[in-house]
């Protein structure tokens, strides 16, 4: 008996080894699951889950997903379709370049890629991946499974939305707030942002409102604005994505919830007030309103258009010696828009659309690079008279310089070269 007691606790003993070892096992599988604080980090927890590709990128409508996942030290990334592994393989770097990030990925067989990430909007809702070896340019909308996406707009959102003015401090684009209000200031102390929903297009635009409740400058129109579709997510709750016109890459993506006839866009611009939804009249007198204002000029858009034009009147003189000897990484404003105007007006040849009709926006990178948007402003009596829509400025392209000072249309979410000299 002795004997069987003496084995049967050597068998307990055994047990709970094997079970210590188990869990120890486990709970380090665990930890080493738990994607360690870096640069990667924080550019991919928000896309650790399987996101379809968006119908605009797709190749013979074929759907791919694109998913980021950390297991055992390590982020990983996978291209799928329902059928098969298109692309598998190991995060082993990152590296910003031009406003991009430049992720480094290790494949089987010991090949890399270079895939350049970039975020679709500032809520962070929709990104790209490009790579050029093996070659692919695809959307992904987080999360999303591709499904469930109707044309056009539901019918309960169709309007002008717009907010009460705000406390600046509660505008933050991609949702981020800060308590100290970084947007806050006397001449910009208030905000209000309206939102256009019409059947094939989503718009919007956020003014700005000094102390004194007076407008400062109306901002230019959101863009990417043509070919609207929805998808129902819940009770009243909807995506709404559009797209630039002439192209299914420009993409834009918005959350939006409709709460007792009252209107949020989620994770966009940080705590704002939810919408109102305005009459037919008060629609109109709104966009009169913001019209007059932009033909008194905007501080930094409209009055430094015309200081461009201008400046295309005295420079045509000049000889191509002196635009190439200009040095590219000291452009003054006027200059980098000029550059870009030269290529972007090919194409409105015949339109008589000048450089007084574009609003250009200028954005420092974290490494010091230059990206530019260039917006059409329907506010100009040129403009009117080609018939567009007064409500919406759309975006027309995204312009870059480098940090070898080249010119590069970033238009479909790459960084494409397309000068190398000013004024070329």
């Amino acid at each position: 008996m002795q004997t069987k007691a003496k084995l049967l606790g050597l068998a307990l003993v055994a047990v709970v080894i094997v079970s210590g070892c188990r869990a120890k096992s486990t709970t380090q599988q665990k930890l080493a699951d738990q994607p360690q604080p870096s640069k990667l980090t924080t550019l991919l927890q928000p896309v650790r889950k399987s996101s379809a590709e968006d119908a605009g990128t797709r190749t013979n409508q074929q759907v791919t997903y694109s998913r980021f996942t950390y297991h055992q030290n390590h982020w990983r990334w996978a291209l799928t379709t329902n059928k098969r592994t298109v692309i598998k393989g190991i995060i082993t770097g990152v590296k910003s370049q031009d406003g991009l990030k430049k992720l480094t990925v290790k494949l089987p067989q010991k090949q890399t890629a270079t895939v350049t990430f970039s975020w679709l909007d500032d809520a962070k809702q929709a990104y790209n991946l490009k790579s050029t070896s093996p070659r692919f340019n695809r959307n992904f909308i987080v999360g999303d499974n591709g499904k469930g996406w109707t044309t056009g707009v539901p019918e309960e959102l169709k309007g002008t939305w717009q907010t009460d003015l705000y406390a600046a401090k509660r505008y933050h684009p991609g949702g981020l707030v800060d308590p100290a209000g970084a947007y806050e200031s006397s001449s910009a102390a208030f905000m209000r942002t309206t939102f256009y929903v019409n059947t094939d297009r989503l718009d919007g635009r956020n003014d700005t409102y000094n102390q004194h409740k007076e407008l400062v400058s109306e901002g230019a129109g959101w863009g990417v604005n043509h070919q609207a579709s929805y998808k129902k997510l819940a009770h009243h709750n909807y995506w709404l994505k559009s797209y630039g016109i002439g192209t299914k890459v420009a993409l834009n993506v918005y959350r939006v919830k409709l709460t007792n006839d009252r209107l949020k866009l989620i994770g966009v611009f940080g705590n704002i007030p939810a919408m109102t939804q305005l009459t037919a009249t008060q629609a109109k007198a709104d966009r009169t309103y913001g019209a007059a204002a932009a033909q008194k000029g905007d501080t930094t858009t409209a009055s430094s258009s015309e200081r461009r034009a201008s400046s295309t009147t005295t420079s045509t003189s000049s000889s191509s010696d002196a635009t190439s000897a200009v040095d590219t990484h000291n452009l003054t404003t006027d200059q980098v828009d000029q550059w870009i105007w030269l290529h972007l007006k090919q194409d409105y040849a015949g339109k008589h659309i000048t450089i007084r009709d574009m609003f250009f926006t200028q954005t420092t990178n974290d490494d010091g690079t230059l990206t530019i948007r260039v917006k059409e402003n329907h506010s100009t009596e040129n403009m009117k008279k080609q018939g567009v829509t007064e409500m919406v400025d759309p975006t027309v392209g995204w312009y870059g310089i480098n940090s070898k000072g080249e010119l590069t249309d970033n238009t479909t979410g790459d960084s494409k070269v397309i000068a190398t000299e000013y004024g070329k």
